[in-house]
């Protein structure tokens, strides 16, 4: 005897959120956007290099002014220039600094070789990421000061631009990082050293496994949550998301990753040497903790921006990307996936020794 199946029509807890003309409106602005947004990144990935390099330093502006927008206040032009100065020292001073070490050396090396030569790396020193102490003291310090003198920039604005000038900082440094990492290792399938541009593309898989995890999350969670969002999470922080939303992106994106990541590995280039899992015994389970970790992780830095602008009341840091918002509206959850697969790596790799 056959029992008949429930529909949508006779069972009341079976039910799909339909979409309206707004909603399908931002999905198709959020699919432009997406497209376009990869016509410009696939290149600058695939080619790394300055290439990268550039593409990030674009968008870190972008991010600079948006954490001085979001306040939705005037600010004096020393703060706003100070504030650029230091997410741009939180990016690249460890950069500079060791290209200013070589060069010094090389200069030793060219009294007694004049056949030593010198070449600005942008791959070598990225072996882990580094914030300076002293910056971090400057930022809280200056920023104390400019409550003290002026009354108009308030505690809040201290802890605001320490917090936010950190992040930012920290999670571009990350994005450098994951590009450059295989290449400071000088690894590859497709490393060599005697290419000028295209030397760089099989060293890409670490980076787009990290994006795809974050991101398949953020698409995961968006039409789960769309479709099936029932419960919500937390609606002081961020109405819109549900658990359902929450649980199925992580999972989708989890398996996903891990997927994709096999699959690049299966076609000759993994992620990353001590990580291959057909090659390591033990690092199958380091990859699927890691493809678990960043949907969670991305999460965080998701509730976290969403936690500011929940604060200060206003919906996107900006209107750059359209329906996707600003550029700290698209990468917030990738800053934050971004430093947590530099960390794992840095620590997986030289085999958990946090003494090292």
């Amino acid at each position: 005897m056959s029992e008949e199946m429930p529909n949508r029509k006779n069972h009341p807890h079976i039910e799909v959120n339909k979409l309206d003309e707004k909603k399908k409106k931002s999905m198709l602005n959020r699919i432009v956007v997406a497209i376009v947004l990869l016509i410009l990144a696939v290149p600058c990935i695939a080619l790394g290099g300055w290439f990268w390099f550039v593409f990030i330093t674009v968008f870190l502006g972008f991010a600079c002014y948006e954490i001085m927008k979001a306040p939705q206040k005037k600010y004096r032009w020393y703060i706003w220039v100070f504030t650029y100065f230091l997410v741009f020292v939180y990016v690249y001073w460890f950069l500079l600094k060791f290209n200013a070490q070589q060069y010094m050396q090389y200069l030793i090396d060219r009294k007694t070789d004049m056949n030593a030569t010198f070449h600005f790396e942008l791959e070598q020193y990225f072996s882990y990421l580094d914030i300076s102490i002293y910056s971090l003291a400057a930022s809280f310090g200056i920023y104390s000061l400019c409550a003290v003198l002026h009354e108009d920039f308030d505690w809040h604005d201290v802890i605001y631009f320490f917090a936010m000038t950190f992040m930012v900082g920290l999670g571009f440094q990350a994005f450098m990082f994951l590009r450059y990492y295989p290449l400071a290792l000088e690894w590859g399938p497709a490393y060599d050293a005697s290419s000028n541009v295209f030397r760089y593309w099989g060293s890409t898989t670490f980076l787009i496994y990290v994006v795809a995890a974050t991101f398949l999350n953020d698409i995961f969670a968006y039409f789960v949550g769309m479709l099936f969002g029932k419960h919500h999470i937390n609606p002081r922080i961020s109405p819109n998301k549900t658990w359902e939303g929450f649980i199925g992106g992580i999972v989708l994106a989890a398996g996903a990753s891990f997927g994709i990541a096999a699959l690049l590995e299966g076609c000759g280039y993994p992620i990353l040497p001590h990580l291959s899992i057909f090659a390591n015994s033990q690092a199958w389970w380091q990859l699927l903790l890691m493809s678990i970790a960043l949907p969670l992780i991305g999460n965080l830095g998701d509730f976290t921006f969403s936690m500011i602008k929940r604060f200060y009341g206003f919906k996107d840091y900006s209107h750059l990307l359209g329906a996707h918002g600003g550029v700290l509206d698209r990468v917030d959850s990738l800053l934050f996936s971004s430093v947590a697969a530099s960390v794992f790596v840095v620590f997986s790799g030289i085999g958990w020794n946090i003494f090292r």
